[in-house]
């Protein structure tokens, strides 16, 4: 079974790294998080080489059943984040 490292778990493991404080690491955490984010609200694909892209993508209204009550819902459109895994950590993943 996999476990999940959280964002304090990666500050702590990026700043024991990197001989840096916590306090600088998770600023500078918090400001790529912050950048990415930014970069998306404004439509712009977000790249780093062999490790992933981000891009947003909008999906369109559709029709939906509600299995309890047997009725249709609208699902309204709506931007979602498209992520694809760049080769370098594809090939870290599948060794």
């Amino acid at each position: 079974m996999s476990s999940r490292i959280t964002k304090t778990d990666l500050v702590n493991k990026v700043s024991n790294h990197t001989g840096e404080s916590k306090q600088a690491t998770s600023r500078i955490i918090n400001s790529l998080i912050s950048v990415i984010q930014s970069e998306l609200k404004q439509g712009n694909d977000v790249a780093i080489t062999g490790f992933l892209t981000l891009k947003t993508v909008e999906k369109p209204e559709r029709t939906a059943r509600n299995p309890k009550a047997n009725a249709s819902i609208t699902i309204p459109k709506r931007k979602v984040v498209k992520v694809s895994i760049g080769s370098e950590l594809r090939d870290v993943v599948n060794l």
